[in-house]
């Protein structure tokens, strides 16, 4: 039995926005590893739309120059649920199915 998406945010207290990151596919499979229904694709890509600005859709972000330059054996160190979030907070688009391995290599290639 799959519980609805709705209820399963309102109780776990997390929206769609959280996920602008992912793709819709990247979101169901997502749900289909807790059992939860997901929200209709519609419904997804419309709150998608509404935290990403139409620019950063078309045209990746510039990173900005002051950022610390990533480390690969500091970036090895870390659990994958912080390399996700470093690519989150960078821009970058990654899969769940990502490996950390993939992950860093997204990571490290901002540095060039």
């Amino acid at each position: 039995m799959k519980v609805k998406w709705e209820q399963f945010a309102k109780r776990r207290k997390i929206n769609l926005e959280m996920f602008k990151n992912m793709s819709y596919m990247d979101y169901c499979s997502w749900c289909e590893n807790r059992k939860v229904e997901p929200a209709l694709k519609e419904l997804y890509e419309s709150a998608r739309i509404m935290v990403v600005p139409a620019e950063d859709l078309i045209v990746e972000k510039p990173i900005e120059s002051n950022l610390q330059e990533l480390d690969e054996k500091q970036l090895k160190k870390l659990k994958k649920t912080m390399l996700e979030k470093l690519c989150s907070d960078l821009g970058l688009e990654y899969s769940v199915k990502d490996t950390k391995k993939k992950l860093i290599q997204k990571l490290l290639h901002v540095n060039n």
